[in-house]
């Protein structure tokens, strides 16, 4: 069963919550009088020191404050479950808000939970009405016919009626949440209940009647409280609109630190390639150096060469000269032998007439053979020469040769280096200039944006700052002793009278209604074609991911946050969304998840054209991060370890 414990807020650290849903949307309660509450639902429980409580707020943003009731199962059972049953009972879809987040980002979501609040934070709330109701009081006593004076009573009045309303509201969800006669379970558990409160009451009582004096005093401020009322509801608007203005302040924090991280990845890349191309660069100088030493090496070669080749031509021509000089001694012995030969000759002829003759004739042979050994030597010394002349001639033109082949490589090198040398240096400069650019554009684009954190870092200090000097602004302790007797008091007294006025007044949904609801078809189930214009298509076949395991997911993004959506034909409900990146054997595939709260289905959606290389898939991402921005989502990737946690119940297996 559901207790009424309280009005205003459900007062809960978020570190102490265990568990945390809200409705999709209001439900609609109509009185006699015809006038209806558009009214939210949030059950959580939460850890009190060593004991487990669960809770429901019922938040109707017209009366600006909830109704807080404690859960009670008469079974000894679960009461989170009760309480789930409970709501559904009364038309709630229920769904869950997501607590794994960072403490920064979980304050943010749960201050957008209607009815509930940190303890700090409804103390503030509390003390600015109060604070306002009394400035409004002592401007209608103070003033009561100026312009001012009048507006302060509109507005007192105005609170009044809201007080009023909440007061309706009240007994409505009390005698709504009350169970019917008859019931056992319930009704025991319901009378022990009473009885507790009977008990209790008479307690309060009797401590009444012995300290009267007290209690005429707390009265009196719970008096004054009452016309503070509308002052703090004033403050209460004031400072919701501060929290958004927080709320969006703290969202641009988190995007403008994604900014800075990707303008560090950015910086990085760049500083990366910069050193790439520098290397590349210093790599360039090394080449041009080697081959400068090359070309140093083949001049050196060269000029050997035709050091040689002097040499050899120094060579040939005394070679030459002393061939002209054989030539000549060749041509003066045999000259000379046929001068010899004549006269021996002459003398052999006169070799009878006398011996003189016959001696003339053995010297003029003799002198013959000496000569021909002569002219021998001189012909073999002329051979000789002639081989060593050709061999020089072929060294020559060898060398020639070398010449002309180490000319025309010197030059093709000098050309080569020099033209490279130009177009490399004048590629590696441009580069460089660029990527210096961009890299002063990177560090002035951080550098902005890091003072743009700053400031609102700055903000959000001074937006604290000022929530905890209001903190500090309390009441004295006896009179908040005084006033909380007296709420105390006036609850146990209304809960006593309620649960003994119980009734049936509230019904069940009709059951053709819900029958109704029941039959008509899902999209899921019609499978309707796709818009053909989306960039996503949904995959009516699919109810979850393709894969078994979180090693086969590459990259997933998930929501902060819940969004209200209209999705596919379905009807208007809040949503969970995913974007995930799959390995399926050799590809990369895109999937879109919506889970679905109000009809507990999960919507997957696939590009309407399937990527086939990775800048396809990027842009994919992009267009997918995109439209779930432009729906409200607020989306941040997963790191890797709470991948099988989040996306787990969402594998089918391959």
């Amino acid at each position: 069963m559901l207790i009424y414990e309280a009005e205003g807020f459900l007062e809960v650290e978020a570190d102490s919550i265990k568990q945390l849903c809200r409705s999709a949307d209001h439900v609609t309660f109509s009185e006699t009088k015809g006038k209806g509450f558009d009214v939210h639902a949030v059950l959580c429980e939460f850890q009190d020191d060593s004991q487990s409580r669960c809770y429901v707020a019922f938040h109707d943003k017209a009366l600006k404050k909830a109704l807080i009731f404690s859960v009670k199962s008469a079974n000894d059972g679960s009461a989170w479950q009760h309480g789930c049953e409970t709501l559904a009972g009364l038309g709630y879809r229920l769904e869950d808000v997501n607590l794994r987040l960072s403490p920064a980002m979980l304050e943010v979501v749960l201050r957008d939970v209607p009815g509930l609040a940190s303890p700090a934070e409804a103390r503030r709330q509390r003390d600015e009405k109060a604070q306002l109701l009394a400035e409004l009081q002592e401007a209608v006593e103070t003033n009561p016919e100026n312009a001012a004076g009048k507006k302060a009573a509109r507005k007192l009045a105005a609170e009044q009626r809201l007080d009023e309303r909440l007061a309706e509201l009240r007994q409505f969800m009390v005698d709504a949440l009350s169970p019917a006669e008859g019931r056992d379970a319930d009704g025991e558990a319901l009378m022990a209940q009473v009885e507790d409160l009977t008990a209790r009451l008479e307690a309060v009582e009797s401590r009444a009647d012995e300290e009267r004096k007290q209690r005429e005093v707390s009265e009196s401020i719970t008096a004054a409280a009452e016309k503070r009322i509308q002052e703090l509801e004033e403050i209460l608007v004031e400072a919701d609109k501060k929290s958004v203005g927080e709320l969006k302040q703290k969202r641009r924090i988190v995007a403008l630190k994604g900014r800075i991280k990707e303008l560090e990845e950015q910086l990085s890349l760049t500083s990366d390639e910069l050193e790439n191309e520098l290397a590349k660069q210093e790599q360039f100088v090394a080449d041009v150096k080697q081959a400068q030493a090359q070309i140093t090496t083949l001049e050196e070669s060269l000029q050997k060469t035709e050091k040689i080749l002097a040499e050899s031509h120094e060579q040939l021509a005394e070679e030459q000269a002393s061939k002209s000089l054989m030539e000549t001694s060749c041509k003066d012995a045999e000259e000379r032998i046929r001068e010899l030969e004549e006269e021996i000759q002459a003398l052999a002829e006169q070799s009878d007439q006398s011996d003189e003759a016959k001696d003339a004739v053995v010297e003029a042979q003799s002198q013959l053979e000496k000569l021909e050994g002569e002219l021998h030597d001189l012909r073999e010394e002329q051979q000789h020469e002639r081989t060593l002349r050709e061999t020089l001639e072929e060294s020559a033109a060898e060398d020639g040769r070398r010449i002309k082949e180490l000319e025309s490589e010197l030059e093709k090198a000098r050309d080569t280096v020099s033209a490279t040398a130009a177009e490399r240096q004048a590629a590696n400069q441009e580069k460089l200039d660029d990527l210096e650019c961009r890299l002063r554009d990177v560090q002035a684009e951080k550098e902005s944006l890091a003072g743009e954190l700053e400031q609102a870092h700055k903000t959000i200090d001074a937006l604290e700052k000022s929530a905890v000097d209001k903190d500090a602004v309390t009441s004295a302790a006896e009179d908040k002793k005084l006033v909380e007797l007296a709420a105390v008091v006036e609850s146990l007294k209304e809960q006593l009278t309620q649960e003994r006025v119980r009734h049936d007044e509230h019904g069940a949904e009709p059951a053709d209604s819900k029958e109704t609801r029941k039959k008509k078809p899902l999209p899921h189930e019609l499978r309707p074609a796709p818009n053909k214009n989306a960039f996503f298509h949904p995959d009516w076949d699919l109810e979850g991911l393709p894969c078994d395991s979180e090693g086969q997911v590459v990259r997933a993004w998930e929501t902060v946050f819940n969004v209200q959506i209209t999705l596919e034909g379905y009807p208007s409900q809040y949503c969970m969304a995913f974007l995930v990146v799959l390995r399926v054997k050799k590809t990369k595939k895109l999937f879109m998840l919506f889970r679905l709260k109000q009809n507990k289905h999960t919507l997957v959606c696939v590009p309407a054209a399937t990527p086939n290389n990775e800048e396809q898939l990027q842009k994919a991402i992009d267009e997918g991060l995109s439209f779930l921005k432009k729906s409200g989502f607020e989306m941040e990737e997963m790191p890797k370890e709470y991948i099988a946690n989040s996306l787990g119940s969402y594998f089918l297996g391959t």
